[in-house]
């Protein structure tokens, strides 16, 4: 068996570094730059720290919208759980804040229909009250005063806290409730009411 030369055994010597490049380097890399790995781990330490921040932070504004919930303050849960998601989309608890905003919504939508159903409903029973005065005094009030209380049993207040809108226009009346902004014209919650004479307007503005 032939022995390797001096040169061959160079070459056997050196071939393992070679092929082992990259872990020789490593090596060198951490224990001649200690402060290089102390600054990465600190750098590790510190992205999980900031994520685990936004994570409570986000719980703490789910904390706060759940709350405002309680204590039926919708408006208030509603910008909390927005700011959630807006700022954590990918936390833990946006998915449930996105499901929260949705039914606030949705919520928020009902109770204006119930409102301005409300209102309507209001309107008539009050014209129904006017009219009756007329066939027993044989001419309509001249305040909505005058209804109570034997036809009316309490003041016709809106849902939005306002009384309705009564005037006497010759020997005809007109009764009126101006929705939640309290103006003539709008829609939805906003959407007027008008009687004139026991008829509904269908077109107020232009009445």
């Amino acid at each position: 068996m032939m022995k390797a030369s001096p040169e061959d055994q160079t070459i056997i010597k050196r071939s393992g570094i070679e092929v082992n490049d990259f872990a020789q380097k490593s090596r060198l890399f951490i224990f001649q730059n200690p402060l290089r790995i102390l600054f990465i781990v600190c750098m590790s330490v510190a992205l999980s720290s900031g994520c685990s921040s936004d994570e409570s932070k986000a719980k703490s504004l789910q904390e706060k919208a759940r709350e405002a919930m309680s204590e039926q303050r919708l408006e208030d849960a509603y910008t909390h759980y927005q700011e959630l998601v807006d700022r954590y989309p990918n936390s833990s608890v946006s998915d449930d804040a996105r499901e929260r905003i949705t039914f606030i919504q949705g919520l928020s939508t009902a109770v204006d229909k119930f409102s301005s159903r409300t209102a309507r409903d209001l309107v008539i029973k009050t014209a129904r009250a006017i009219q009756n005065y007329r066939r027993r005094q044989g001419s309509y009030p001249k305040s909505l005063d005058s209804l109570m209380p034997k036809l009316l049993s309490e003041p016709s207040i809106d849902p939005w806290g306002r009384p309705l809108l009564y005037e006497r226009r010759g020997r005809g009346y007109r009764l009126s409730c101006l929705g939640a902004d309290g103006r003539q014209g709008g829609t939805d919650e906003a959407t007027d009411f008008v009687v004139v004479n026991g008829n509904f307007v269908s077109n107020p503005s232009g009445e």
